[in-house]
């Protein structure tokens, strides 16, 4: 049986399952008339192997080629996504930040810091010392890396900051906070 066949026979089964199920409108967007759904319906198996097995293909297959680009768009902004919350953890973010930013839950962020291997620090985070030289250095940073300096949700920014000096996310947010509320 070659590929067009597979292919026929695969979507005559397909049609009669969700022809059982009552997916009328699935079936009719694969563009069968009414017509056409009675007699699949009632096919029998081996008249649907005597349909597959003729050397006739019934089904022209398509790229939509702008669904197909919208596709792989989706799945990198998720990819991409999903880098971004793996590394913000492992900078220390805390689990408000991934629900304000990403909408995780609690128990979303623990699992997700078990899976990376991740071991929590228990209680609250200890707030940055009062150091006004060291906090008029990280704000004048944040200022030179921020899109918008009033935007506490600048994920790259926050980064940035936490990688230059060496602090927890979390902490680094909270600090963030004070500048742009």
């Amino acid at each position: 049986m070659n590929n067009g066949n597979r292919v026929t026979r695969a979507l005559l089964v397909e049609v009669q399952n969700h022809l059982k199920q009552g997916n009328f409108n699935k079936v009719k967007s694969l563009g069968f008339t009414d017509d056409e759904l009675r007699i699949v319906s009632r096919l029998s198996s081996s008249q649907i192997d005597s349909i597959s097995s003729s050397g006739v293909s019934v089904v022209r297959l398509e790229i939509d080629h702008n669904n197909f680009k919208s596709l792989i768009a989706r799945v990198k902004e998720d990819e991409n996504r999903e880098q971004l919350i793996d590394q913000m953890l492992f900078l220390g973010a805390s689990g408000q930040m991934m629900n304000d930013f990403f909408g995780l839950s609690s128990s979303d962020v623990a699992s997700r810091r078990v899976l990376l291997g991740i071991t929590s620090k228990r209680g609250r985070r200890q707030a940055l010392y009062n150091n006004e030289a060291m906090e008029k250095e990280m704000y004048q940073f944040w200022v030179s890396v921020a899109k918008n300096k009033k935007d506490k949700y600048d994920h790259d920014a926050l980064i940035s900051l936490s990688n230059k000096f060496g602090k927890d996310l979390s902490e680094m947010w909270g600090l963030v906070k004070t500048w742009c509320d």
